[in-house]
């Protein structure tokens, strides 16, 4: 009984918790240096593979400038994504990034809630443009 008062208690202290807004690019400073390729996958199922240096960096800028908040661990696994991005750095993968439409990213299995959502709407243009 004392067990499962404790993880309550531990779940009450996480939905309390207070996070700030921080553009992605301070939060993940290093993850977009070297960059050489990107993976994306669509919620669709459909893979495409991005070697083009200046598609690189205009999909990275962007990236950098999105405004996020983390939010608490979710209490259920998270389903039905828009574009999942494998940011790689040669062979080996830098970091990932999930998008979950306007409001919602997952960058290294942290949600996160997006607060510029005009821009997150861009770059998810920029994504399927890329598709044609």
């Amino acid at each position: 009984m004392a067990g499962c008062q404790n993880d309550s208690a531990g779940s009450r202290e996480d939905e309390s918790q207070t996070y700030e807004e921080v553009k992605l690019g301070e939060a993940y400073s290093d993850a977009f240096d070297g960059i050489t390729k990107i993976r994306i996958m669509s919620g669709h199922g459909e893979e495409l593979f991005i070697d083009d240096q200046s598609t690189i960096n205009d999909i990275i800028e962007k990236f950098k400038e999105l405004v996020i908040k983390q939010l608490p661990p979710p209490k259920e696994d998270s389903t039905g994504y828009l574009y999942s991005l494998s940011f790689y750095r040669g062979n080996d993968i830098s970091v990932d990034i999930t998008t979950y439409g306007s409001r919602i990213v997952t960058i290294e299995r942290t949600n996160y809630e997006v607060m510029t959502r005009a821009l997150i709407a861009e770059i998810e243009k920029v994504i399927e443009s890329l598709y044609d």
